[in-house]
């Protein structure tokens, strides 16, 4: 009863019950994940020019094809190795906040990247050192779950493969020698 109780207040975002508005529907120039959103209330509209994404990233790396799921991210963003998957690419200007400070333009644009199946929103900042997908957007925007057991990150993919076994897939990441979950190939169709 008490786990209910959480629930419903955490899919309400006022006293009438409403749900909060999607992240990218925000007029905010910087983004903050809070609350979850059902996968049929989400609506892709970036409405920003100019956007702060906060993640892990340092400007000294050196740039390389490695993506990972960051739950201190605030956004997707992918460097020039995934340039070609972005879809419906716009030009935009924005600035990174990582863990070496900050990345003032390093974002020239948005759209979508496929992943697992879902279309999600994206920047691109060719020149990042790597590139950086959010739990959060996952699990707010997308319905997925989420977990972390001992060096595992295990991913619930909101479809369901068996109605009347209530199956759903799964993706499991290891965490890599440098305690970062290394996204693999296979989840960008």
């Amino acid at each position: 009863m008490k786990i209910q109780k959480l629930k419903d207040r955490r899919d309400r975002d006022d006293s009438k019950g409403r749900a909060p508005t999607p992240l990218h529907e925000k007029k905010d120039t910087e983004v903050n994940l809070i609350t979850t959103v059902p996968d049929s209330q989400v609506k892709f509209q970036f409405g920003v020019n100019a956007i702060s994404v906060h993640c892990n990233l340092t400007s000294g790396d050196v740039i390389s094809a490695r993506k990972i799921f960051d739950s201190g991210s605030s956004g997707n963003v992918v460097n020039r190795f995934y340039r070609k998957q972005i879809q419906n690419c716009q030009p935009c200007a924005g600035t990174v906040i990582g863990a070496g400070g900050k990345i003032v333009g390093a974002i020239l644009g948005m759209g979508y990247v496929q992943v697992l199946g879902y279309s999600m929103p994206v920047y691109s900042g060719p020149d990042l050192p790597k590139s950086v997908f959010s739990v959060g957007v996952f699990a707010r925007d997308f319905g997925f779950e989420i977990w972390f057991k001992d060096h595992l990150c295990i991913i619930w993919i909101p479809r369901v493969l068996d109605e009347e076994q209530g199956l759903r897939d799964f993706e499991i990441i290891p965490l890599s020698n440098d305690y970062l979950y290394d996204i693999p190939e296979s989840w960008f169709n």
